[in-house]
């Protein structure tokens, strides 16, 4: 069941995929009101004078470059237990690896290379959201932070063409490459302790970054619970609170929310996002979502259960109805008639409620 949200144009909804968590820590943020930057007479795909100045300038956030790795999760003295954690598992069969946000707070990006691909990890404190972006839509060459911000969100730059992507827009806003859309890549978002018990031997981010900082304290004071947001946005939406986390999916030109910490247990939904039939896969108590496209066996698609009965270092499994083929979370038919398929992974990423309404303004949203 779902509702629909803010009925606005499909235009102004792609306008209002850009900019900028490119802003520094609290005591290095410019308030808001201080003037919008002049970014230039050259082509913006959002309003200019919504593009707000986070303060630091550009690079004043670094990126990680050089990341150092280690095997597992001991000694990591920074970070928690309860600290969300981003896992990219390469298609490649390599190694999975893990980003804490409590490193990624200070660096907002990661430039990587992960198996036979150059990956870069993108992180926006202030609107919560990741997405992991293929760098071969730059020619291979990193990202790193402009420092302005659109509704609080993060706008890169990338170090080949100067361009300017609004994270959570998915979409080069301003530069040579306007226009040209974002390649995500499939990531999990949950707890360290979550991803310790799935991905035990993962390589893990260190605080070895080249970088003297803080690691250990969240540079944002009670930002993660409160209410307000550090920069002026677009909508206000308060039909839940604002830093709700969501899984937020997008389907040809249709999307949808499912809020996290509401799932009730460890569930299986099959669903809809405008056409596109979808699989969400996630546990409230294990805090984590997956979303796939459901292919077609026998001309329908598949539907899907959980499956709770092998033993598995994933907190379950899925069987699909149509074949009794069992998944992993990660959307691979591990056994049954289908066995070797792969779930296509939606275009998604978790952000807050706030953000997310901000840049996809028609959303609907999943109610059980």
């Amino acid at each position: 069941m779902c509702r629909t949200r803010h009925s606005v144009s499909l235009t102004l909804l792609a306008l209002l995929m850009l900019l900028a968590c490119g802003s520094d820590k609290a005591d290095l943020l410019a308030p808001d009101g201080g003037g919008s930057p002049q970014p230039g007479s050259n082509e913006w795909l959002i309003p200019q004078d919504q593009i707000k100045d986070g303060g630091p300038g550009k690079d004043g956030i670094p990126s990680i470059d050089a990341p150092r790795f280690q095997s597992g999760w001991s000694n990591m003295s920074a970070v928690g237990d309860n600290d969300l954690v981003v896992i990219y598992i390469p298609s490649d069969g390599s190694q999975a690896r893990a980003y804490p946000h409590p490193i990624l707070d200070w660096h907002e990006v990661v430039n990587d290379r992960v198996g036979d691909k150059g990956a870069s990890v993108t992180y926006c404190p202030l609107t919560g959201s990741t997405v992991i972006v293929d760098r071969a839509i730059v020619s291979g060459s990193g990202f790193g932070v402009s420092g302005l911000l659109y509704n609080n969100n993060l706008i890169m730059y990338d170090r080949a063409t100067d361009s300017r992507w609004p994270q959570m827009s998915l979409l080069c806003a301003n530069g040579p490459l306007v226009g040209t859309p974002v390649v995500p890549l499939p990531m999990i978002e949950t707890t360290v302790a979550t991803a310790r018990r799935m991905f035990p031997n993962a390589e893990v981010l260190t605080t070895q970054t080249g970088h003297n900082q803080p690691y250990g304290r969240y540079p944002y004071g009670t930002y993660k619970t409160n209410s307000g947001t550090l920069f002026s946005i677009s909508i206000t939406d308060n039909s839940m609170h604002p830093k709700e986390r969501i899984h937020g999916i997008i389907a040809g030109g249709a999307s949808k929310a499912y809020t996290i910490k509401s799932l009730n247990g460890r569930v299986a939904i099959n669903d809809q996002v405008g056409a596109a039939p979808v699989l969400i896969a996630g546990s409230g108590p294990d805090n984590f979502v997956v979303s796939f496209a459901r292919f077609s066996h026998n001309g329908e698609p598949l539907t899907f259960s959980v499956d709770t009965s092998a033993v598995q270092i994933y907190p379950f499994n899925l069987r699909d109805d149509q074949t009794g083929s069992t998944w992993n979370i990660l959307g691979q038919a591990i056994s049954g008639e289908l066995s070797g398929q792969r779930l296509t992974p939606t275009v998604n990423m978790n952000s807050y409620w706030f953000a997310w309404i901000n840049f996809y303004p028609d959303t609907e949203v999943y109610v059980d």
